[in-house]
């Protein structure tokens, strides 16, 4: 068996003549390898056939091949195989190249394993005495000489160059050939795994800019220029990618209100500045749209540097409903807002009417048990009074005496009576009462007795319901609120307007909902502040000059109106005249 291991020895013992033509030889081979590696059109499987073509011209070899490793199946894959094979084991012209897998062992088997388990060069001009030899199938071409040389990229295993059948014996300067060839393929699988490595980052980013939800524009950072964009800033300003690259990436943004630095708008200008500061911050502006929408965006940028040129990249994100939905939870804050001062309002309100009905109602019932007890006193004195007149002479200065004191106690009992009304403390006979009789009968007593300078005026509504109510209460109520209205109204005169009509009412804080009979009356008096307002119901509290009056007159009206479950307001303004309202229920309907 003839073996020879690598001893890589440069020149072979010949002549000096001999040894530079192979470095010739060897160098012309570098030369034309060096052209197809330096181009990057050129594949690796091309460069196989080159190597190949080379490798067998060096070593006047008759076959051999140029495979590959691929580095995580470790299969060999040979573009170049074909050529040692006969017809009949050629490759299908549709594949790039015969592919071997490694052993069960992860060993491969024949001469070439031989090279790859070792990780060795070697030569061998008897091949069928080699230890790793196998023999040949059926078919196949024989071999009468062998070489292999591994190639490596570190301690990983790369791939191998094989070669056979030379017309003489293989020397160790094939092998150093070889070995030259090796270091330009070792070079060339460095290119294509960094070019495959590139293209996965690129496919990926590509990837990823596309289908980002944020629009994203790269743009020359010294003109503006917009290089690439992806498909969600194109959808967000509503343009294709051919309408923005090459653009000024100032297409995006709506021309400012007024001139700004550098011709460029607000938003876009402070972009700029933050990355000219190598700040990444998020500013918040405006784009436009093709068809002139403007739209609210954050933009947030950074300076590359890609290809020896300075870029931005910016980052787009839609924030027109944020922006909006801010702007109606705002909107909707200020509602809230409104709404609590209403209704702290109306609270404020309903507190004070609580407070003066708790007010009335205390006043009402000290009215009323005082008025008890006055009562008492007051029947006493007149039943003695009676019985003294009974004993004195007629016409006499003590009977005349007693006519005063008897007077003034029957006065006395009828003011005592209008506190136990205002109190409620009265039995009330009631019955079922046309209202609007009791009206106009009150109304052709007071037009008897007002001055001419005052003009009445009555609207009643037509086929009003009964009230079960005291027909003389009813009196009192029309008697005493125009009373008050024609004084308000004296000396100058006006207007006084009675109304009544019938409603249904939907209920408050003193009124349950159903029908009632609204009365308003209204003159054109000097009418009231709030602060009389506030005590217009009170018992002996009058606005009236001393001698005009008790104040009982609407204290009276408030404790009938209650007693008939029924509702008084009154609205005035100074200088505006005063309108009171009264609601009175509607007497239920027999069955």
């Amino acid at each position: 068996m003839t073996e020879k291991k690598s001893s890589c020895r440069p020149v072979d013992d010949t002549t000096i003549i001999e040894h530079l033509n192979w470095q010739l030889d060897v160098n012309a081979a570098l030369a034309e390898l060096y052209k197809f590696l330096s181009s990057p059109e050129t594949s690796i499987e091309e460069i196989t056939h080159v190597i190949l073509e080379q490798a067998k011209i060096l070593t006047e070899s008759e076959h051999g091949f140029v495979s590959i490793i691929n580095p995580e199946t470790r299969y060999i894959i040979c573009p170049t195989l074909a050529t040692m094979l006969k017809k009949e084991c050629k490759m299908d012209g549709e594949n790039q190249g015969i592919a071997f897998p490694p052993g069960k062992n992860g060993s491969y088997d024949g001469l070439w394993g031989y090279a790859l388990n070792t990780h060795k060069p070697f030569y061998t001009n008897t091949p069928h005495t080699h230890p790793a030899a196998l023999g040949v199938p059926q078919g196949h071409l024989a071999l009468e000489r062998f070489l292999a040389f591994p190639v490596m990229l570190g301690d990983e295993l790369a791939g191998m160059i094989a070669l056979a059948n030379s017309g003489r014996d293989y020397t160790d300067r094939d092998l150093a050939a070889i070995q030259r060839l090796a270091e330009f393929f070792t070079l060339a699988i460095q290119r294509k795994r960094s070019a495959d490595n590139l293209r996965i980052s690129e496919d990926k980013f590509r990837k990823l800019f596309e289908v980002a939800i944020d629009g994203i524009v790269l743009a020359d950072a010294q003109t503006n220029e917009i290089l690439d964009c992806n498909t969600a800033i194109c959808q967000l300003v509503e343009r294709e990618k051919h309408d923005l690259i090459g653009k000024s990436q100032e297409i995006l943004y709506p021309p400012p209100p007024t001139p700004t630095t550098g011709d460029r708008v607000p938003g876009f200008f402070c972009l700029t500045q933050n990355c000219e500061k190598d700040e990444c911050k998020v500013v918040e502006t405006q784009v436009i749209t093709l068809s002139g929408k403007i739209k609210e965006v954050a933009i947030k940028a950074n300076l590359l540097e890609l290809g020896g040129k300075k870029v931005l990249q910016e980052m787009f994100r839609d924030i027109t409903e944020k922006k909006q939905a801010g702007k109606d939870l705002e909107k909707y804050r200020e509602h809230l807002e409104e709404l609590v001062k209403e209704r702290t309002a109306e609270l404020a309100a309903a507190n004070e009417r609580l407070r003066q009905a708790q007010k009335m109602e205390a006043i009402g019932a000290l009215a009323g048990g005082i008025a008890h007890d006055f009562n008492n006193i007051l029947g006493v004195i007149i039943g003695y009074t009676e019985l003294i007149m009974d004993e004195t002479p007629a016409g006499s200065l003590p009977e005349n005496n007693l006519n005063h004191i008897l007077t003034a106690a029957h006065r006395a009992k009828d003011m005592v009576n209008k506190l136990l009304t205002f109190s409620r403390k009265i039995k009330e006979e009631r019955r079922p009462v046309l209202f609007s009789d009791i009206i106009q009968d009150a109304t052709k007593f007071l037009q008897s007795t007002i001055p001419t300078s005052i003009d009445i005026s009555v609207a009643l509504e037509e086929n009003l319901s009964p009230l079960a109510a005291n027909p003389t209460q009813l009196l009192q109520i029309i008697l005493n609120i125009c009373n008050n209205a024609i004084h308000a109204m004296s000396p100058e005169g006006g207007a006084l307007k009675i109304e009544l009509k019938e409603i249904n009412h939907a209920g408050s804080d003193s009124l349950a909902p159903g029908k009632y009979q609204h009365l308003t009356i209204s003159d054109t008096g000097h009418g009231m502040g709030p602060e009389i307002l506030t005590r217009i119901f009170e018992p002996f509290f009058t606005s009236k000059k001393v001698g005009e009056g008790m104040g009982m007159g609407m204290a009276v009206v408030h404790g009938i109106v209650k007693g008939h479950r029924g509702e008084i307001t009154v609205d005035s303004e100074p200088g505006k005249g005063a309108r009171v309202h009264v609601y009175l229920p509607v007497a239920p309907k027999e069955e």
